[in-house]
């Protein structure tokens, strides 16, 4: 692949909660190892994160390409796209943490944080 580009955003919730899903049903359908079940994971939360993947010419919409296809085209990607998308992970978690963190309190972005059932 002589020229790739691979274009990275931070995933909705809505995209977020379909790529999980998806991987839960690929994990409880498949009989694999532990092992085999992290490298899954990893390789969907690295997924949730491409946009678009460019080569030569051709861009690659990952929105519009069925998940299975989508973990084939990272699954073929070189080592050194990992290390990049990684690398833009790791600074979105570091930019999370800085402003989800006040003095030493983190406040925890979870479920119940978007509970409104004891709003008055």
């Amino acid at each position: 692949m002589k020229n790739l580009k691979i274009h990275l955003e931070v995933p909705t919730l809505s995209h977020e909660t379909t790529l999980l899903s998806n991987c839960e049903q690929h994990l409880e359908t498949e009989s694999s190892t532990l092992k085999n079940d992290v490298g899954q994971l990893y390789i969907y939360e690295i997924v949730k994160y491409i946009k678009s993947v460019e080569i030569d010419d051709e861009i690659i919409d990952m929105g519009e390409i069925r998940i299975s296809e989508r973990i084939k085209l990272l699954e073929s990607l070189p080592l050194v796209a990992y290390k990049q998308i990684a690398k833009f992970m790791d600074e979105i978690e570091t930019y999370q943490n800085d402003i989800l963190t006040i003095d030493d309190y983190e406040l925890a972005i979870d479920p119940i944080f978007f509970d409104n059932s004891s709003v008055n």
